[in-house]
């Protein structure tokens, strides 16, 4: 049978339509064994144990109270920062940011377990003890409470850290630090140690002294024992931040203390028609910044009116004594012996100490024989004292209270006794700032029990009129003062540059004698640098037993070396 032949255009299209579908099906059956081949099979759950589970349980459960806590505190605390976004840093925290540079946040683990649960409690004690510190601090003010706290939520304790040193909060910094998320930086630490005396502590964090303030090492060599390191490194500080007023101040202060000086002093004195005038040496020189020798030598003319009832006193009584002192962290004192010359010559000696107990209480002590005494005109100018006291002082924030206890015995230059007076002191006083000095204030009592001898007798008995030979012109019976005493000023002058005044003034009844004052006031500058030159008054009636007013100027100049 014959075929017929198809056109040639007929053949080539029925061709292409042949090889597009065997081409489209083959691309299908490639893909779909691709898709086959790369497609990874789901892992098959593995048993997780039931051991585990119910321990994790537990753990969710205990851990769930804290964490509902914390998440309420962070929310009121984002809040606060939301409100804080456009509001600028108070006065006063800018000093904070520099001291105490932010460290990354360190975060805290999501497994829950017990230790977790004891830090969270712990740090949150640690918040909470800010905020009760915060709220009784008003004048800081909301914003320095919310960015502080704002701070410490974010995990960056520093800048609490820093307002609780700041403000003496030594309780609050160290919950703060021992709470601290963060690395706590070393000059923290070494804050902390110099409050609590630490010596171990101070000595190992000044041996790698990088991040340690200059004002924070002086005061660290210092309590060492070391005040010549502390005075180099202050002088290298100062060389970079010669502005440095506080540093420079802790700097004059301990060169004062360690400083050799020889001064010349001229008095005159004014005792109920009494008059003492004359020069008087001393000397200070340092072998070691801990110890040296001590010179002093007193000339006095002396002259009485007849209002005295003083029968021809001395001309001239003179006073010398050499002596060693010594002075360490804690302790400091000094011993001295000598001579007497008036109407009679007698050994004299002295021995004073102190020994600072702890950061806030301090002991002394005072021995002395054969001690000068202004007690009355007589006992000016023909007798001589034996003193025991002993006195303790505590202070306790802005407040210093003292307590003390002593004896005195009274004798003519032949060592003939007249009376001896048992006493005993309480003080307080408040301290404040008062312009660019301190002012203090405060109440005292004292009380002193004398006995006395029926009649003056010996050299005492001699240098008094007939009519005035009387143990009542030389000393009085027992009594008791109560009043107030205030000073504005400074008292130890030493080194510090500029005209310093200093003035003292005590107001009191005495139970024999009525309302008394005593008012000292004086004035001082240097002059060629390391010198100090002064101008002193004083007057009333506390530098006697008998009521009687003294009137005393005295000019004093110290050369510093």
């Amino acid at each position: 049978m014959n075929k017929h032949q198809l056109p040639a255009y007929l053949k080539i299209g029925l061709s292409s339509c042949q090889w597009l579908l065997v081409t489209g099906s083959l691309t299908f059956s490639m893909e779909a064994l691709a898709d086959t081949q790369n497609t990874a099979l789901p892992p098959e759950p593995t048993a997780y144990p039931e051991s585990r589970q119910m321990a994790d349980q537990g753990a969710n459960e205990s851990i769930s109270p804290v964490i509902r806590h914390a998440k309420q505190m962070n929310e009121k605390r984002r809040e606060a920062r939301e409100a804080l976004e456009h509001e600028a840093i108070p006065v006063g925290m800018e000093g904070s940011t520099l001291a105490a540079p932010n460290l990354p946040v360190t975060t805290q683990p999501t497994a829950p377990s017990k230790i977790t649960a004891h830090k969270i409690n712990s740090q949150e004690d640690a918040l909470h003890t800010l905020a009760s510190a915060l709220a009784a601090s008003p004048k800081e003010g909301n914003q320095t409470q919310a960015i502080l706290l704002a701070a410490a939520d974010r995990g960056d304790y520093l800048p609490a850290i820093s307002w609780s040193l700041a403000q003496k909060y030594w309780g609050l910094a160290e919950i703060l630090v021992a709470n601290n998320p963060g690395r706590t930086p070393p000059w923290v630490r070494l804050s902390l140690a110099l409050h609590k005396k630490d010596l171990s502590t101070i000595q190992t964090l000044l041996d790698h002294p990088a991040d340690l303030p200059p004002k924070e090492m002086f005061q660290a060599e210092e309590d060492l024992g070391r005040p010549r390191q502390a005075q180099a490194l202050a002088i290298k500080a100062l060389q970079v931040n010669p502005f440095d007023r506080e540093l420079r101040r802790m700097y004059v202060d301990s060169l004062a203390h360690t400083a050799s000086y020889a001064g010349i002093k001229g008095s005159w004195q004014s005792f109920n028609g009494l008059q003492l005038y004359g020069p008087e040496l001393n000397a200070r020189i340092h072998a070691s910044p801990f110890w040296g020798i001590q010179i002093q030598s007193q000339n006095l003319w002396q002259h009485a009116d007849s209002g005295t009832q003083l029968i021809d006193p001395p001309r001239l009584q003179n006073r010398t004594d050499l002596g060693i002192f010594w002075q360490h962290r804690r302790w400091q004192g000094d011993l001295s012996v000598g001579e007497y010359r008036g109407l009679q010559n007698n050994w004299t000696s002295k021995l004073a100490a102190s020994w600072q107990m702890t950061s806030s209480t301090s002991l002394s002590t005072r021995l002395a024989y054969h001690s000068q005494t202004f007690q009355s005109p007589a006992l000016a100018v023909a007798g001589m004292a034996n003193r025991a006291e002993v006195q303790l002082a505590q202070t306790f924030n802005a407040w210093t209270a003292n307590a003390a206890l002593g004896w005195n015995q009274y004798l003519g230059q032949d060592g003939i006794q007249q009376g001896t007076d048992t006493y005993g002191e309480l003080s307080a006083f408040w301290r404040s700032n008062l312009g660019p000095w301190e002012f203090h204030v405060g109440p005292f009592a004292d009380y002193h029990a004398l006995q006395r001898r029926a009649a003056p007798k010996g050299v005492i008995a001699q240098v008094l009129s007939t009519d005035a030979r009387n143990m009542d012109s030389i000393l009085p019976g027992s009594y008791a003062d109560y009043g107030v005493r205030l000073q504005w000023g400074a008292l130890e002058q030493n080194l510090h540059p500029g005209w310093m005044p200093n003035l003292q003034l005590s107001v009191y009844d005495n139970s024999r004698f009525g309302f008394q004052y005593q008012l000292n006031a004086g004035i001082s500058t240097a002059v060629l640098g390391p010198d100090r030159l002064s101008l002193d008054f004083s007057q009333g009636q506390g530098g006697n037993g008998l009521a009687l007013n003294q009137r005393i100027f005295a000019l004093n100049y110290r050369f510093y070396f």
